[in-house]
Order: C-alpha cells, then structure tokens, then sequence
C-alpha cells in the first residue's frame, strides 16, 4: 500500500512548490471573482435575494432580520506578529489574484476586538 501512494506523494510535493500554489492560487481567484456572479441565475429561480433579510428561512427568530449575505470582508487573525509575518506570503497572494476587489488592513487587538467583541485577545 505504501508503494502505491509514493506516486500520489510525489505529485503532492510537487503541487506543493511555491510557482505551483501560486498558479493554483491565481486559478481559484478567477473562479472567486466570479462566482457570485454565476450563482445569480439559481437565486433568482429560488426567488432568494441575498442582500434581503431570510425571514422565516433563518436558524432563529433573530437571525429572521439579517440578510443573507454579508459583504464586510473576513477576519485573518494571528497570535503573534511573527505568525503574522508568516502569513504574508499568503496575504500576497490574495491580493496579487483579486487585485482591486481586496481591500487588505491591518488592524490593532483593540479594532478587532470592536468589531468582533465575543474574541478573546489572548
């Protein structure tokens, strides 16, 4: 059994070299910057508006007036600035594929914690 995955092995190192995740990273981002866009014709066929709110669609009676979507971007934290500076490779990635449609900050403990105060700084 372990023979047969040496093939499998090999081509997952390969895949792991720093021009292969670049071109599959570049891939992926011209997917993301259209697949919004492609989901629209079955959300209108469903009759869903994802910036409406999901009424009785929504796991709790809360949740009935948010909408679907939420377009405020995501949280990429790290616990340390040498962390950080270890995700920069990564970072730079994301923006290199979505270009102007990424807006990246770096955000103090305190930003963070306003914006998601249930985290904990430690």
């Amino acid at each position: 059994h372990l023979l047969s995955m040496a093939e499998w092995f090999a081509r997952f190192l390969l895949a792991c070299r720093p021009d292969a995740v670049e071109r599959s990273a570049t891939a992926l981002a011209s997917l993301l910057l259209v697949a919004e866009e492609g989901y629209q014709p079955a959300l209108r066929q469903a009759g869903v508006d994802v910036d409406g709110r999901m009424g009785v669609h929504a796991s709790s009676p809360e949740g009935a007036q948010l909408s679907y979507a939420v377009r405020r971007g995501y949280l990429l934290l790290q616990k340390t600035e040498d962390m950080m500076a270890g995700s920069m490779w990564g970072m730079e990635l994301r923006r290199k594929g979505l270009g102007d449609k990424l807006r990246i900050e770096k955000l103090s403990t305190d930003e963070v914690l306003r914006l998601e105060p249930s985290l904990s700084p430690t």
